[in-house]
């Protein structure tokens, strides 16, 4: 009986990881792992409760602080993360902290790491979506559209401004979208 419920559970989380709807806190532990090395005590980073609202209502499963999709191009699965490391408190509030944004790009049987952007103090208004391959795009400098050329990582501030990394050219190029 636990083995049929088991294989229930999984046929019922499966669609949830689909391509930019990652909702199952999962990373493959090649990711986890190469995390684990470079920032002790990592955990995906606190986002505010209105970005949480926000995403529940204009994209159902989408997480704030973990995006997966085809940043390069090679038709292979590559991982987005927002995370905070730092200095946390006995009852696990961080001070000190240190967000991440970083990109896992897949090279064989592991994952290239790609520091998007650091910062320090934290801002919980700060979230990460997908800009899926083939939508449109505004690059606010040049005061052009464009479409992304493969799934690209956008990064936000809630209701502030916001931008998008695009992989070109063997490295990802910020582009600014608002302001």
């Amino acid at each position: 009986m636990k083995v049929l419920q088991a294989i229930f559970l999984c046929l019922l989380l499966g669609p949830a990881t689909a391509l930019g709807g990652d909702n199952s806190g999962r990373l493959p532990r090649a990711v986890t792992s190469a995390l684990d090395r470079r920032f002790p005590g990592w955990r995906f980073s606190e986002v505010s409760g209105d970005v949480r609202q926000f995403l529940r209502e204009r994209r159902p499963g989408a997480r704030p602080d973990l995006i997966r999709g085809d940043f390069d191009g090679d038709g292979r699965t590559d991982y987005a993360v927002l995370i905070e490391h730092g200095n946390f408190d006995k009852r696990g509030k961080s001070f000190a902290r240190v967000v991440e944004q970083l990109a896992f790009l897949r090279r064989g049987s592991g994952y290239k790491l790609s520091t998007l952007e650091s910062s320090a103090p934290a801002n919980p208004e700060l979230y990460l979506t997908l800009a899926e391959k083939g939508a449109e795009g505004f690059d606010f400098h040049t005061r052009t559209k464009f479409r992304y050329p493969h799934d690209s990582i956008r990064v936000s501030y809630f209701e502030k401004a916001g931008g998008t990394y695009i992989y070109r050219g063997g490295r990802f190029r910020y582009v600014l979208e608002s302001d």
